[in-house]
């Protein structure tokens, strides 16, 4: 319980600093045997997170999103079809239980689980109206020892998620609306396809724009958010008031 003392206490006296927040976050997760998050939210109505999930802050490399991406590809992600169902939390492979279909279930725990991503646990959160938000937290270990791990670490989970997520939403909300725009208009509606899940070519047919333009406007937009990558540009866009998804 000092683990989990601590980390609250750390995380009510950090101050106003998102960043700061999220590496307190980030220390007090990985002292429990869970090597990432993914923290995000998403519309209602939108079944897949290639759809409409926007990550505020993540820990997963790019290369671990893609192959999450890729193994809930064969079906929507199950995590957003359970989450209006869930208060408390529940994991990943009960999501791939109730929700894909028995003849691909075992491909994509296969694949989940190749990617280091096979034991998951998702706290659901409040959120704005009309959308859902939740911390997906991975155990740095497979099979059995991360399920173990994340069976153990449940209860501490939920709890230091919950005052994470309470920090998150006080310093955002604290924030004025009225704030200077980095972005050009057209930059800005890259980023915001981009973070609807669509692809740089899929934006430029719908933009009618060419798929280098797009590329070129997502990397200055990148760029002027000092950020190394499209994902991390849209969480720091969203942040700053730029758009709401």
């Amino acid at each position: 319980m000092k683990l989990l003392s601590d980390g609250v206490k750390r995380l009510l006296a950090v101050g106003d600093d998102l960043e700061a927040i999220q590496r307190v976050y980030q220390e007090k997760l990985s002292q429990m045997g869970l090597a990432h998050f993914l923290y995000a939210e998403a519309p209602c109505a939108i079944p897949s997170i290639n759809h409409g999930a926007v990550p505020f802050f993540l820990s997963c490399p790019e290369t671990l999103q893609e192959s999450y991406l890729d193994a809930v590809s064969l079906t929507g992600d199950p995590v957003i079809l359970e989450l209006p169902n869930r208060v408390a939390p529940f994991t990943v492979a009960e999501a791939v239980e109730i929700h894909v279909p028995a003849e691909k279930r075992g491909r994509v725990l296969n694949r989940l689980d190749k990617a280091g991503l096979g034991n998951g646990l998702v706290v659901p959160l409040n959120a704005r109206q009309g959308r859902h938000c939740s911390s997906t937290v991975f155990a740095a270990k497979r099979g059995r020892e991360g399920t173990a791990v994340l069976a153990e670490a449940t209860h501490r989970v939920h709890v230091l998620t919950t005052y994470f997520h309470q920090r998150v939403r006080q310093v955002l909300d604290q924030r004025p609306s009225a704030r200077p725009n980095l972005l050009t208009p057209r930059e800005r509606e890259c980023l915001l396809w981009a973070a609807g899940g669509k692809t740089a070519w899929e934006t430029s047919r719908i933009l009618k724009i060419a798929e280098r333009t797009v590329k070129f406007h997502l990397a200055n937009a990148s760029r002027r958010l000092d950020t190394a990558n499209t994902a991390h540009a849209v969480a720091r866009a969203i942040l700053r008031g730029e758009f709401v998804p």
